[in-house]
């Protein structure tokens, strides 16, 4: 096995951040029920992200609270453009900056705050999962045992016969050593051969471990090495049958993981306007009805709610404003409903504050009755990380 850079313990137990360099802290993610089609309990999908429930563990081991981990997702949708093309790579890293910065620079309760986290869980290598025996490990080069991580190294991707990281909307994994086999590994797609490059899926990345699994060769971060179930795993007279490693390895991030920790919502803001505006069970979390069954009553009080849920969110857009930097995209999906007591323009019955979530749409605005030409748009905005598809703009009909 030829030489490559130093990696960390042998996959991780449990949690996401091992105690080491961590500051004493581990995270790690919420199981599924056993019977979901994916390991941890996912919040949201988006386009651009995804949020999944995650929690800090301390010393004992027992969760100490919990919290939203939004991460990138692996790959972005055909609907995730602006104008009539894709997202690039390097226009999403830019994205991802622009929001973390922002995020830790804005400081309202009216816009949802970040988690203290380990920093090597918002930024790392891509994470794989073993749910047999709950393990956490960062992905290797089957041929070298070196790390996998994104390939940004322009000069080496022209040479494979692939774009340059920049320009493309997809990422490919490599194991970064001057020489070895120069095989690059992308989420999903068909096996390619080009010249000498080798373009191989998740799928085939993981049935490809089974020569580390069994090989006397040694990689610190594949667990499956020292693991009783390896022969189960990977049997080696396994052909072209799929392999039990197939469902017990789950990609938490293929690719490099690029995220942000905020604080967990008690629901999202459709949820919270309709109990608002009476259509959800009185018993429900966070509402409080102070009048009765009179229909008139309850249609004013449901109006002096609404009205209030306005306020939060302007207050939000106003501190995003006095950070520096405009909001102009606000969109139900850029909203979340907190559960607290006090600080919300609504009354002290309810425990809903509401708050922004991400800095900015995804929708441009355009002058009433344009026709698409660049020329006709009033405001383009950023390629921000929005998270609901159909998210509509809080305008007048003529400006929609």
């Amino acid at each position: 096995m030829q030489g490559r850079p130093m990696a960390t313990e042998r996959g991780t137990r449990s949690t996401l951040v091992s105690p080491a360099g961590s500051g004493g802290l581990r995270a790690r993610l919420v199981r599924a029920a056993p019977d979901a089609a994916e390991p941890f309990v996912v919040l949201h999908a988006g386009r651009f992200a995804r949020i999944l429930l995650a929690e800090l563990v301390g010393e004992d081991g027992c969760a100490q609270t919990r919290f939203a981990w939004k991460l990138r997702v692996d790959e972005i949708g055909t609907d995730a453009v602006l104008g009539s093309r894709p997202s690039t790579n390097a226009e999403l890293d830019a994205t991802w900056q622009v929001e973390r910065r922002e995020l830790l620079r804005v400081r309202s309760p009216y816009v949802v705050p970040p988690v203290a986290v380990p920093p090597s869980l918002t930024r790392s290598a891509p994470v794989f999962y073993c749910r047999r025996v709950d393990c956490y490990f960062h992905p290797v080069c089957p041929e070298t045992g070196a790390l996998l991580r994104v390939c940004r190294d322009d000069a080496r991707l022209q040479a494979a016969g692939l774009p340059p990281y920049g320009d493309d909307t997809v990422r490919y994994l490599h194991h970064g050593l001057a020489d070895g086999p120069p095989t690059f590994y992308r989420r999903s797609g068909a096996w390619e051969q080009r010249g000498p490059t080798k373009i191989a899926t998740a799928t085939e990345l993981i049935r490809a471990w089974a020569a580390l699994a069994h090989g006397e060769e040694s990689s610190p971060e594949l667990p499956c090495q020292t693991c009783a179930h390896r022969g189960e795993c990977y049997p080696k007279a396994s052909g072209t049958e799929r392999l039990p490693a197939e469902d017990e390895l789950h990609a938490v991030s293929f690719y490099d993981v690029d995220s942000i920790a905020l604080e967990l919502a008690s629901t999202d803001f459709e949820t919270a306007i309709t109990r608002l505006g009476g259509g959800a069970d009185e018993d429900s979390a966070g509402c409080a009805w102070m009048t009765g069954a009179d229909p008139r009553s309850r249609t004013l009080e449901a109006l002096r709610l609404k009205v209030a849920a306005f306020a939060d969110v302007c207050r939000g857009v106003l501190a995003v404003h006095e950070a520096g930097r405009p909001h102009l995209g606000i969109a139900t999906g850029n909203i979340v409903a907190l559960d607290v007591e006090g600080g919300s323009a609504l009354p002290a019955n309810w425990r809903f504050r509401f708050a922004l979530t991400d800095m900015g749409g995804a929708l441009p605005v355009r002058v009433p009755g344009a026709t698409g030409q660049a020329g006709e748009i009033l405001w383009q905005p950023g390629r921000e990380v929005a998270e609901d598809a159909t998210s509509r703009l809080f305008l007048a009909p003529l400006l929609r």
